[in-house]
């Protein structure tokens, strides 16, 4: 049996870390409540960003995203990610018409919509291979509505958090 009772001192150094091990994790929670109106159907940074340097050349990031959604209508929201300033298209549903990296809709609820709002979320691995800085951020559109993140769109008695939370898997 080897345990820290049987080595000498200084026989072991570091930690072993195998293949699935997360090397840290960064989140940015949102907790006050955000507001984008869309523009011809254009999408707005939401200001959740998270800014993370991986270790090694061979390590991954897994990127999740939890998000309370509301919207002013009857309509959609899709939520894209981004490296910086660049849409990671590999993130994107396929198949489809709208891609995007969440997409949701937010029903009716009796004669209103607004009255609801969506708990949504959205995972994905990314292959960096550098050991560069890296900034992901998410962008929203709602289509013509105004879209909300941690209340409902009739008012803001109601909400919760939101989170983007990166992690370094190696």
């Amino acid at each position: 049996v080897v345990n820290t009772a049987t080595l000498a001192d200084g026989a072991a150094t570091g930690i072993k870390q195998g293949a699935g091990s997360v090397i840290q994790a960064i989140s940015f929670i949102k907790k006050d409540v955000g507001t984008y109106a869309a523009t011809n159907g254009s999408f707005t940074a939401t200001g959740m960003s998270v800014t993370i340097t991986p270790s090694s050349t061979s390590n991954k990031f897994l990127i999740l995203a939890n998000l309370l959604l509301g919207n002013s209508g009857n309509n959609s929201t899709q939520i894209k990610l981004y490296r910086g300033t660049s849409e990671i298209t590999a993130a994107n549903s396929t198949g489809v018409t709208n891609k995007s990296f969440i997409w949701t809709y937010i029903p009716q609820s009796g004669d209103n919509p607004t009255y609801m709002n969506m708990h949504t979320g959205g995972g994905y691995e990314h292959d960096i291979q550098d050991t560069n800085s890296h900034e992901f951020n998410l962008y929203i559109n709602s289509f013509n509505t105004t879209a909300y993140i941690n209340r409902r769109g009739y008012s803001a008695d109601y909400g919760g958090t939101s989170s983007l939370t990166v992690m370094e898997i190696k």
